[in-house]
């Protein structure tokens, strides 16, 4: 389908940029654990004569802290670097030519073809252009059956289809959230299969 081929060139368009963005986070992490371990020296040297016991509890404790924020560096970095994964994956949605975008919708509406009333909510500027693509795809069924609307609300992109009896949400929106959730262990296993085990340290 066209939206995995979108999602696999990304993902080998961006992989190098993926790796220098996690080295980045994984050094301010380091940097954050060197920190803490120099203010536990400064004060074992203050503490270590009255409190030999508590400071070595507290010098465990600002190690597990910073080690914490350490983790938490990385997650994030690895989080926006999926997020941006699957918005490129939006924009080249709306940048799909029509014939892409005729393959795109046979594809999401199974071979549905309509034999009773029909709605289809667009953006405003995109109601010629569905007009036109569902026109070429369904033919006379579309002439007999459909109305192009445009929505009140703005989406990104993307239709949504509505008869009577059923629903199709076609926006570019829902089709990635949808995808994200079946492809973001495979995205991530690619962006950070170098590096998945030291972020784990």
């Amino acid at each position: 389908m066209a939206l995995e081929k979108i999602i696999k060139k990304i993902l080998s368009e961006g992989k190098a940029e993926a790796q220098s963005i996690l080295d980045s986070a994984h050094k301010e992490a380091q940097e954050i654990i060197s920190q803490e371990e120099q203010k536990t020296k400064e004060k074992k040297d203050i503490q270590i004569r009255e409190a030999h016991e508590g400071f070595l509890r507290e010098k465990q404790k600002n190690l597990a802290l910073a080690k914490l924020e350490s983790r938490k560096k990385i997650l994030q970095s690895r989080l926006s670097l999926l997020d941006e994964v699957f918005a490129r994956a939006e924009e080249e949605l709306c940048a799909l030519r029509s014939d892409g975008h005729r393959k795109l919708i046979q594809n999401l509406l199974s071979g549905f073809q309509p034999d009773a009333p029909c709605d289809i909510f667009v953006n405003e500027p995109d109601v010629d252009k569905y007009t036109l693509l569902l026109s070429t795809l369904w033919g006379v069924a579309f002439t007999k059956f459909c109305k192009v609307i445009p929505l009140e609300k703005s989406i990104k992109g993307g239709f949504i289809l509505r008869t009577r009896a059923i629903e199709f949400d076609c926006t570019y929106e829902h089709l990635i959230r949808e995808k994200r959730q079946n492809l973001e262990q495979e995205v991530a296993a690619l962006l950070f299969s170098e590096n998945g085990k030291r972020s784990q340290e």
